[in-house]
């Protein structure tokens, strides 16, 4: 692993809008919502689990103007959710890291995704953190990511400190790239120079992709059938 990045849907530029539930209250777990059916029952310590759904999942009707070339819409905003042609390319970095959810779409063939695999890699110690509570378990904010020495990360995962937010390395990034798939806002968090600040680095990308869009929109008129952005601007 050379690089860790935060695997976020491009939510600034509204060509790129997501999928909503037609019904986020039909839970498969009895959490009372769809969302919620993604997240730990409770978390006492730092070995806290993703519940497993795919055994009890059913095909989820989806709604919201995806776009057939939006690769990762995502659902509810903080599901990854992929399509048939990003699962075709990513496939094997997916499966052994989670459980792939058949979604109900006009649009096309789509998949939830449920992050199962956790790593603990983040050096504290030289790690900028802001935690929630007592116990250093789960963070609000990492400001600054530091890995530990030697730490490995999956492909695709959760950070025990953060768990509803998703990390893929650069082997996931540079699969993005070959295939050219859309819709993917990878924000490099690790490693960063001395003094850079990864969130602020990505509000400078995002100035440069609303002016782009601007750009894209008044050059086509604003048509649907082609992505304003080149994948992973």
């Amino acid at each position: 692993m050379k690089r860790l990045y935060q695997l976020e849907p491009i939510l600034d530029i509204r060509e790129y809008e997501g999928f909503g539930s037609v019904d986020d209250t039909a839970s498969v777990r009895g959490t009372g919502r769809v969302t919620f059916d993604f997240l730990p029952d409770s978390i006492e310590d730092r070995n806290w689990q993703v519940p497993r759904l795919s055994k009890l999942w059913k095909p989820h009707p989806v709604t919201g103007k995806v776009r057939s070339w939006n690769d990762y819409p995502c659902l509810n905003l903080g599901i990854p959710a992929f399509s048939r042609r990003a699962v075709d390319a990513l496939r094997d970095l997916l499966e052994p890291h989670g459980e792939l959810l058949p979604l109900v779409s006009s649009v096309g063939e789509y998949y939830a995704f449920n992050v199962t695999t956790i790593a603990d890699v983040l050096d504290h110690e030289r790690s900028e953190i802001d935690w929630t509570g007592e116990g250093r378990i789960l963070a609000s904010t990492v400001k600054r990511f530091e890995l530990l020495p030697n730490a490995d990360c999956p492909p695709i995962c959760h950070l025990v400190e953060l768990m509803t937010e998703v990390f893929v390395t650069d082997i996931f990034v540079e699969r993005i790239a070959e295939h050219r798939l859309n819709g993917f806002n990878a924000i490099p968090v690790w490693p960063l120079a001395p003094g850079e600040d990864w969130w602020e680095l990505e509000k400078a990308r995002q100035r440069r992709r609303e002016q782009k869009a601007r750009q894209w929109r008044r050059k086509t008129g604003g048509k649907v059938d082609e992505p304003p952005l080149e994948p992973l601007e």
